[in-house]
């Protein structure tokens, strides 16, 4: 999923990749992803309403297809893994 906004004009766009549903979540789990936080690359884990998500924006302005598809193939494979290591699933 993404979504297109302007920020001080630039044109952005964040990334979302669902990894589970927040309320389903334990306090151990939710402290587990705020500790992963911080180890990451680039994007965040995030609640977003009821989904629990890993999330990037970029610059459209600065960004080419190619580090577009590379930010997209990031954030799908470490919200697989992040998913399996929370909720012992891959559903989304």
């Amino acid at each position: 999923m993404f979504e297109h906004f302007e920020n001080a004009e630039h044109h952005l766009i964040r990334l979302v990749s669902v990894i589970g549903v927040s309320v389903e979540m334990r306090r151990e789990q939710l402290v587990q992803a705020l500790r992963a936080n911080a180890s990451l690359a680039h994007g965040a884990l995030a609640l977003n309403g009821d989904e629990f998500c890993m999330t990037d924006t970029l610059s459209l302005e600065d960004s080419d297809p190619s580090e577009i598809e590379s930010a997209v193939a990031y954030l799908a494979e470490t919200a697989d893994h992040y998913e399996q290591v929370l909720f012992g699933t891959d559903h989304h």
